[in-house]
């Protein structure tokens, strides 16, 4: 899957070498498929609610958005700028990857939730799906931040 350019760019930076870039694309191409998803569920909703005056995605295109675009991005941005900041490659550890894949299916879930006959409970569980897709990610990245650079630079 190819990276968009300004995903590429906010992960991987404007001005980096090719083998940087190679090195976080894929986890910049993950974050992608939620924006046309968005879009798509938009332009879904505003047909049917142009044609019929039905309203049934209700939020569903904003959590795809949110969940499943921002969500990823923030994770591959976040978790390149403490491999590089804190001496380590510049690679994604199983944490982030795992991250990024609870998230897309936790986005999945958020838009169904809105078409599912117990919402609430679909709701829930999407939450759920959010803390333990960012619990493993959280805390690997929080004792990077803990310890001293692994290059032994200072910083």
């Amino acid at each position: 899957m190819r990276c968009w350019p300004s995903a590429a760019r906010a992960c991987c930076g404007a001005g980096g070498r090719t083998a940087r870039r190679r090195a976080c694309c894929g986890c910049c191409s993950s974050a992608s498929p939620g924006l046309p998803l968005a879009f798509a569920l938009y332009a879904l909703q505003s047909a049917l609610l142009a044609a019929d005056g039905v309203y049934i995605l209700g939020r569903g295109p904003a959590h795809a958005l949110f969940i499943g675009f921002f969500g990823s991005l923030l994770v591959a941005m976040v978790t390149r700028v403490t491999q590089g900041h804190s001496g380590r490659p510049l690679a994604m550890p199983a944490a982030g990857w795992f991250a990024f894949a609870l998230l897309q299916l936790v986005a999945l879930v958020r838009i169904a939730a809105e078409i599912a006959p117990d919402t609430y409970a679909w709701q829930a569980i999407a939450a759920a799906g959010w803390l333990l897709a960012f619990l493993p990610w959280v805390l690997r990245s929080l004792a990077i931040y803990l310890r001293p650079r692994a290059d032994g630079r200072p910083g």
